[in-house]
């Protein structure tokens, strides 16, 4: 069954392949759908009636010597209910028959058509309000697919009218130009969509020419953030734009390959923030960009998949889904089940069940939860995860979900890491015991006795009792060639770790674009790394910082304090006092950029230590014993 086949008219019924493209920061798409009309179609504007369903069947307009594509050509690569002939839009027995993730937020359509939408309730700028993160609740009436993007989302009307909504319309995606559409793709600063024409029409945000759509006739496209691909009706695909990768923490740069999509011929693609995969009309998985994962993904045949930020999502032929990131195949937490569909956003995923349900998974790094309550000697806290060494020496670990296993034992040091899914802990007998995702051999310390331990992103290091020091994992930029000497404490960042000698001087190594790896002279007594700066106390109470400085994360304030701790791109110090003083991403950092982030100020009262993380999560323990978290104002809602 195909799809030239519901053309006729009288079919009131849809029949198409709805896709789910995920959507990240303010990067990813939202999803697209292909969707066949049997509707009558009008123009878009505000002051224009929806037709009902009953209002009688329209023809759609297909350009000359265009041909309709086959019922799997859809654009995307999600399928949506799977029938005896092919995919039916609404074929779920369940409560909806589409997702659609975002960076903050989803929305998923119901098995009656209506969309509901859940996500993150906040703001990323001050009083104003700037930037609100919360979606507009969708218009009311009948949806056959949904697409969200990084602030706001699109949906498509049987009639084949595109209504969108969200918080505010700084880049125009709300501005939809009048026409009747196919489908619909939404990243955070533009939109696109195909036309019953099949021609490619995007509108919003032009700064890197995403707007500039090549001639042609396409029967799919994915937007993605500086960039959109499309497939034609030859199967091969065209992209356009630039050549860039815009990062989480603000800046654009130049990564060739974007826009040189493989020859051959394909069924599905999905954009994310900086690469792009399609499927092969033989079922396997390509992809091509920065970063773009090689191999040919998990299961050796996909009837869909969805690309988000920096992550890609798979769904076989068999029904399984698995999840990874682009620069290695360290495979996500899926939950059990078989699936009809899945959508990949930049922090989390959905996926549609076969029992009509959905669930998400993942989560906002910037929220690893609140701590369990109880008394603690020692507090760290990783990119995805937190722990602590209780009064009685034992573990805990926890996110924004739930407590994490922990290895039993008693303790004296932890550290949770920079990158996910991975800690280290040094025991009372000076072992050490690593537990999580065993990446690069972090879960293989090597053996022997230490006196301190620091987890970075994919490698770790520790202190010899000979005061020497050992790493292990990932080799990048050379970090698993430690200095030789002998030093007394040791703090890995982002790629790259610092240590204090014996004699107090800082010795750092690794990556040092921004240098970070090249400390100030001087005498230090605690050294504490971040992403890509790094901060010290002297001899005489003050700080020293050095390294990246976009946030003025290595601008410490003036005054004597005891202990520091840095995190992404912000640092925070106890004083001589017991009070806290943190800098950086905080309060005001770049009031007109799209990668704005609010975050809270560290709490009242007087503290002994502390840990911080990913960007402006930070916790402390206090003269108490008990832990204190604080961290962005942007906490993710998802719903399962």
């Amino acid at each position: 069954m195909g799809v030239g086949l519901l053309l006729l008219v009288g079919v009131l019924v849809l029949a198409g392949v709805v896709d789910l493209v995920g959507s990240g920061l303010d990067d990813d798409p939202g999803e697209t759908a292909v969707v066949v009309d049997d509707g009558p179609r009008q123009p878009v504007g505000a002051e224009v009636d929806e037709p009902e369903p009953d209002d009688g069947p329209g023809e759609p307009v297909v350009g000359e010597g265009a041909e309709a594509p086959g019922l799997n050509d859809g654009a995307g690569e999600t399928v949506v209910g799977v029938g005896m002939e092919g995919v039916v839009v609404g074929g779920s027995p369940g409560p909806f028959v589409a997702v659609s993730a975002g960076e903050f937020h989803s929305c998923a359509i119901r098995s009656d058509g209506t969309v509901t939408c859940w996500g993150e309730e906040g703001c990323r700028t001050s009083e104003a309000c700037r930037y609100p993160f919360v979606l507009a609740d969708p218009p009311p009436g009948e949806f056959v697919a949904v697409s969200v993007g990084g602030y706001n989302a699109c949906g498509l009307r049987p009639s084949g009218v595109i209504r969108c909504w969200g918080p505010y319309n700084r880049w125009g995606v709300l501005d939809v130009p009048e026409g009747w559409y196919l489908s619909v793709s939404v990243a955070a600063w533009h939109a696109c969509a195909v036309g019953v024409d099949y021609t490619v029409t995007c509108w919003g945000n032009n700064d890197f020419g995403q707007l500039d759509v090549p001639e042609g006739k396409y029967k799919a496209v994915s937007a993605g953030l500086t960039f959109s691909c499309a497939l034609r009706l030859d199967d091969t695909v065209a992209c356009w734009s630039g050549d860039v990768v815009c990062g989480i923490g603000g800046g654009c740069y130049g990564r060739p390959g974007l826009l040189d999509p493989p020859e051959g011929e394909y069924t599905a693609l999905s954009s994310g923030g900086s690469f792009i995969c399609a499927l092969s009309v033989s079922k396997t998985l390509i992809c091509w960009g920065y970063e773009a994962p090689t191999g040919g993904g998990v299961f050796p045949e996909y009837q869909a998949m969805s690309v988000g930020h920096n992550r890609i999502c798979g769904l076989g032929v068999d029904g399984a889904v698995a999840c990874w990131v682009s620069d290695y195949k360290g495979y996500l937490d899926v939950p059990d089940g078989k699936y009809l569909a899945v959508v990949a956003g930049r922090r989390h995923s959905c996926g549609l069940r076969t029992d009509g349900e959905v669930v998400c998974w993942g989560g906002d790094p910037d929220w690893q939860g609140d701590p369990p309550p109880g008394q603690y000697l020692a507090v760290s806290t990783g990119s995805y995860h937190s722990c602590a060494i209780g009064i009685d020496s034992t573990l805990s670990c926890w996110n924004s979900r739930e407590e994490l296993e922990t290895p039993d034992g008693t303790y004296t040091m932890v550290s949770a890491g920079r990158g996910s899914g991975y800690a280290c802990a040094l025991g009372l007998d000076n072992t050490i015991t690593c537990w999580g995702r065993n990446r690069y051999g972090l879960m293989d310390p090597p053996e022997g006795e230490y006196t301190d331990i620091s987890s970075g992103k994919n490698d770790a290091c520790a202190i010899r009792l000979d005061n020497t020091i050992t790493c292990w994992g990932q080799n990048y930029h050379g970090l698993m060639d430690p200095p030789e000497g002998e030093y007394t404490e040791i703090s890995s960042g982002m790629h790259f770790a610092c240590a204090i000698r014996l004699d107090n001087a800082v010795t750092c190594w690794g990556g040092g674009n921004y240098g970070q790896s090249d400390p100030p002279t001087g005498e230090y007594t605690e050294v504490s790394s971040g992403n890509q700066h790094a901060c010290a106390i002297g001899l005489d109470n003050t700080i020293a910082c050095w390294g990246r400085n976009d946030h003025g994360q290595s601008d410490p304030p003036a005054g004597e304090y005891t202990s520091i701790f840095s995190g992404e791109q912000h640092s925070c110090a106890i004083g001589l006092d017991g009070t806290i003083t943190c800098w950086g991403l905080l309060q005001n950092p770049s009031p007109d950029s799209q990668f704005y982030k609010r975050i809270r100020p560290p709490p009242q009262g007087q503290f002994k230590s502390g840990s911080a993380s990913s960007p402006g999560y930070s916790c402390a323990i206090g003269l108490d014993d008990t832990i204190t978290c604080w961290g962005s104002e942007n906490p993710l809602i998802t719903v399962g």
